[in-house]
């Protein structure tokens, strides 16, 4: 709480006892470079996107995102694999940008930048394309 920032949840000792010590099927999270995208959206932070602290609730860091694509390309691909490293806290009032590159087919990569406190948070979805299925 003094610094601000985000730590593993298994360092903090209330937590200690409920860590299971087997790794995850999908591999552990990384951290998220900088990008140099293209701006695919834009927010404002009001009343109904916080929560109790004032702080956008991590659903809007979502829809932020997933508000990037087509609903065309939603019907021809599958998210695979979701990752976000949350950077500085986006509060009531805030506004930026969303900006993302696609480094590779399907692999697309974002920052959320605010306009007065910068990056403050970078993300990552990897997208599968779904079967053709034509229907007779």
């Amino acid at each position: 709480m003094d610094t601000r920032r985000s730590v593993l949840l298994d360092t903090l000792p209330g937590m200690q006892r409920f860590v299971v010590d087997e790794s995850t099927p999908i591999g552990e999270p990384g951290r998220i470079a900088h990008i140099e995208g293209e701006v695919s959206n834009q927010f404002q932070v009001k009343y109904s996107d916080i929560d109790i602290n004032s702080h956008a609730n991590s659903l809007n860091y979502v829809q932020w995102l997933s508000d990037c694509f087509s609903l065309d390309y939603y019907s021809g691909h599958h998210i695979r694999r979701f990752e976000i490293n949350f950077l500085k806290e986006i509060m009531f009032g805030d506004s930026g940008q969303v900006y993302r590159q696609e480094k590779a087919a399907g692999d697309h990569y974002f920052q959320i930048v605010t306009r007065d406190k910068g990056v403050a948070c970078r993300a990552r979805i990897l997208f599968g394309e779904l079967p053709h299925v034509s229907i007779a």
